[in-house]
């Protein structure tokens, strides 16, 4: 509307000149110039037809003030009206337009905001979700193990906290990351409808684009880390020596992985496997200072499974932590794991010379046999 209306201002600044020299101006051009106008005021009418009444504000001013002062202008210029009483037309509706043009701008801007607080608010609402969800799960889990210390009842806590994991995971994935590539997608239709318009908003629409990104990846990290799918698709090994490669890439610490004496063990055993690992890489990661950790995995004559993880950072009180009163929980995790699987735990530790964290899983049971 506002790219059309600038070609019949132009249109009308010539033909004034004209008039001023040749009055009173080409009766050809006023005919025409008036029939650009009446087909402006009536695209202006369709658009507001397609409206809902009472018209938003901001298609008011077209309403209201411009299609009136058009439709006049283009009536005088089929009379033949005098050259005064049209600029005065003209000058109606360049007060019109602009008027137009600023509250559209603001209406955009408002939008954007909104749209801003909007996303903000999802991504707040979803981390007190899951804070939340984490938080009970991880009440449960401590209230749950201090009523009994059986070896069935942890195992039986440990697959259910599995479960939990799994179907999280698949809710992250379904739900909120899906909704935010939606807001992603639809962030970059408005960038381009906007950007036509007026390009000072662009650097600000890929900013947020990028933030919508961001918030997808770390959503499909989480959804990663609750239940890899290297271990589900390929098996232990391969699932692990991903998990040493990522934990090297994002951590700076050169992580080893080796393996021998097995091939696959048993689903429940693997999963088992694979966390002991990775909360002992946590803890590496956030207590050692260390600059080189070994992950190994050895099978012994189809019976054990053992697991070593030694790094050579700062070490720590071994007693310390085995106390009731001792709030390492990533390490209770571990204990508990190879409680329910029979298996034992070795935990040799020196301010000098790092941590060594042994464990050693029986496999006699037909679902962990190898």
């Amino acid at each position: 509307m506002i790219d059309e209306w600038e070609q019949i201002r132009n249109a009308f600044t010539r033909f004034s000149a004209e008039s001023s020299v040749h009055s009173p101006g080409n009766p050809d051009r006023r005919i025409a110039l008036a029939g650009k106008t009446e087909k402006w005021v009536q695209d202006i009418e369709s658009v507001l037809d397609a409206q809902s009444a009472p018209h938003p504000p901001v298609f008011g001013i077209l309403a209201s003030s411009a299609v009136p002062a058009g439709k006049d202008l283009a009536s005088g210029l089929r009379k033949g009206l005098g050259q005064d009483q049209l600029s005065g037309y003209v000058a109606a509706i360049e007060r019109a337009m602009l008027v137009y043009a600023r509250e559209r701008l603001a209406g955009q801007e408002r939008f954007n905001r909104l749209f801003v607080y909007l996303f903000s608010g999802l991504v707040l609402l979803f981390l007190l979700v899951a804070s939340i969800i984490f938080s009970f799960r991880s009440r449960f889990i401590r209230s749950s193990l201090k009523e009994s210390h059986s070896a069935e009842f942890a195992r039986q806590i440990i697959l259910v906290q599995e479960a939990e994991r799994t179907a999280l995971a698949r809710e992250l994935h379904d739900t909120i990351a899906q909704d935010l590539l939606c807001i992603k997608m639809a962030t970059e239709a408005l960038r381009r409808t906007v950007s036509r318009m007026d390009t000072r908003y662009s650097e600000d629409f890929n900013r947020l684009v990028d933030q919508e990104a961001e918030c997808i990846h770390q959503i499909r990290s989480i959804c990663t880390e609750l239940r890899p799918p290297e271990l589900e698709h390929l098996g232990l090994k391969p699932a692990l020596a991903s998990l040493c490669d990522t934990f090297g890439m994002r951590s700076g610490i050169q992580c080893r992985f080796l393996s021998s004496g097995f091939e696959s063990v048993g689903p429940e055993c693997e999963i088992h496997c694979y966390r002991i690992v990775q909360e002992a890489l946590n803890n590496v990661r956030k207590h050692s200072q260390a600059r080189e950790v070994l992950v190994q995995l050895t099978g012994i004559r189809g019976s054990r499974l053992c697991i070593l993880i030694e790094d050579d950072g700062a070490g720590f009180d071994t007693e310390a932590v085995q106390t009731p009163g001792s709030r390492k929980f990533g390490l209770a995790g571990i204990r508990e794991r190879i409680h329910s699987l029979d298996g034992t735990l070795s935990i040799q530790s020196s301010k000098d010379g790092g941590t060594a964290i042994y464990a050693t899983i029986p496999l006699t049971s037909p679902a962990l046999r190898i």
